[in-house]
């Protein structure tokens, strides 16, 4: 099994990559940290499936920015404030200001965006009331299906609740949240076990509906705030029954109560499914794909079935094959699920300095197969990964690049190149 340092060394540069352009709140290195924990322990060296599931759940305070056109879904795509989306882009921005109020929850649906695979809103949710309230905010669905958050800005995840509206120990609080999030379809699960499904393209309907579900809680139970810098645990106590509270954020880890509900604690005082019409016409968005065929390196191959980017996002999905594992086991990589993409325009540049940052930014990454390093046999492992908005020029081709022994270390000898037109 890993220990933090290896994993925290794994996800490092994800983690930049999700910050570039916001402010990193002390719960994104947790969120992350326990993403990564969940996959497998590998049972030999490069022998066991592995799935690593890159979900992206992230906590920024309230120096998030949207100053991209005053836009949170554009800021939230690009990351950057630096970068001007093209006006294919800017035509798929939807602003409704859809506005919906309950006797505890003020929720306004601001803007989406559909691409044509992915769907990104934002909401800003609002306690109507001077009383400090708790609110949790997930469950959301596209025409009646479950929809798989990609990223998405928390309290937008199960086990976290937002406090809004009056007071802990002496300091005010915001009355108001905003809640952005990437969704894609939810896929049935993998029959292996311990194997992330892979995330379902959505596709354009119209009419179209989005529901999401708010909870309020009211506290019973004291609550203070954990001291600057330290983040949220699994606990959600913090000692002899006082609720912690994250200073940056605002945020409670409610996943003790949630599952074990104590209303001496916590009461839930109200619960509403939101339903808004939503624009989800065709998108026609310039993309770039690789052709259908294999590509090599001098350690294996790689048949690519879909890779496609576009200014907004992409996908991945391809299958591995090693014609004999035992010949080149020294230098195969640990870990084929995690690997980088970086565009042929930067890829030398990226190499001379050993930069990731200069990579595509990946939002999820799976993988599965079995590799015993000892067999002269033919072995597969199917890779698959959703990309982010791509900025600036669409690539005129992609080179892959895993790391070594998952320390963090790129492996530029494992570069392997996919054109794309």
């Amino acid at each position: 099994m890993k220990n933090d340092r290896e994993i925290m060394q794994q996800v490092r540069s994800a983690i930049d990559d999700c910050t570039r352009g916001i402010h990193e709140a002390p719960s994104l290195r947790y969120q992350i940290l326990k993403q990564a924990k969940g996959e497998p322990p590998v049972k030999k060296k490069i022998s066991a499936a592995l799935a690593l599931a890159m979900v992206m759940i992230l906590l920024v305070s309230g120096a998030f920015a949207a100053t991209l056109f005053n836009s949170d879904v554009l800021s939230w795509l690009f990351r950057n404030d630096d970068i001007d989306p093209s006006q294919e882009v800017l035509d798929l921005l939807d602003q409704p200001n859809q506005h919906q109020l309950t006797d505890y929850i003020d929720l306004t649906l601001t803007e989406t965006l559909f691409d044509g695979r992915k769907l990104s809103v934002s909401f800003t949710l609002q306690n109507p009331t001077d009383e400090l309230l708790i609110y949790t905010i997930g469950d959301a669905r596209l025409n009646g299906e479950d929809l798989f958050a990609e990223s998405a800005l928390l309290p937008f995840a199960k086990g976290y609740g937002q406090a809004l509206s009056g007071e802990v120990d002496g300091q005010a609080i915001s009355s108001t949240a905003r809640v952005v999030a990437t969704f894609a379809g939810a896929s049935a699960p993998r029959e292996e076990p311990m194997v992330a499904a892979t995330p379902a393209p959505l596709h354009s309907a119209d009419p179209a509906e989005l529901s999401i579900q708010v909870d309020v809680y009211r506290a019973h139970a004291p609550l203070a705030y954990l001291a600057a810098g330290e983040t949220l645990t699994e606990s959600t106590f913090l000692g002899q029954g006082t609720l912690a509270i994250e200073q940056e954020s605002n945020l409670l880890q409610l996943r003790e109560l949630l599952a074990h509900p104590d209303a001496t604690l916590l009461e839930k005082v109200e619960t509403k499914t939101f339903t808004f019409p939503i624009r989800m016409g065709k998108a026609n968005l310039t993309t770039v794909s690789a052709l259908p065929g294999v590509y090599w390196n001098d350690l294996f191959s790689l048949e690519m079935q879909e890779f496609t980017l576009s200014a907004t996002s992409g996908q991945l999905k391809g299958r591995i094959t090693i014609p004999s594992p035992v010949k080149v086991k020294d230098a195969l990589p640990a870990d084929l699920s995690f690997f980088y993409a970086f565009p042929e325009e930067t890829f030398e540049q990226a190499r001379e300095h050993d930069d990731f940052m200069m990579s595509l930014p990946i939002r999820t990454q799976n993988g599965a197969g079995a590799i015993d390093p000892e067999s002269d046999q033919p072995a597969t492992f199917d890779i698959d990964a959703s990309f982010g908005a791509t900025h600036g020029t669409l690539p005129r081709g992609v080179y892959l690049v895993w790391m070594t022994d998952n320390l963090g270390k790129l492996d530029w000898n494992t570069s392997l190149y996919v054109p794309m037109q």
